[in-house]
């Protein structure tokens, strides 16, 4: 899953807050059933008009992808305010 973040942000602390969240979601419902372990936020992927594109190279069940990307989306979004 692939992530964009404005390029003001520090990269370490957004680094940081992705794992956090992750590993918040795996322990929530109905997230711990749709993630197979830790978030592994691999750093930065790609650069964008306006962000700096991470990756998160989680592992889950492939029907629950949709699933899980889109609560984490959500909690994301919800750190970088």
């Amino acid at each position: 899953m692939n992530i964009g973040v404005a390029y003001k942000e520090d990269v370490d602390k957004v680094i940081g807050v992705l794992r956090e969240v992750g590993k918040k979601m795996r322990g929530e419902k109905p997230y711990d059933q749709l993630m197979l372990d830790d978030p592994q936020v691999l750093g930065v992927d790609g650069f964008g008009e306006s962000e700096v594109t991470h990756q998160d190279d989680s592992q889950n069940p492939a029907i629950e992808t949709v699933g899980r990307r889109k609560g984490a989306e959500k909690k994301d979004k919800i750190c970088f305010r």
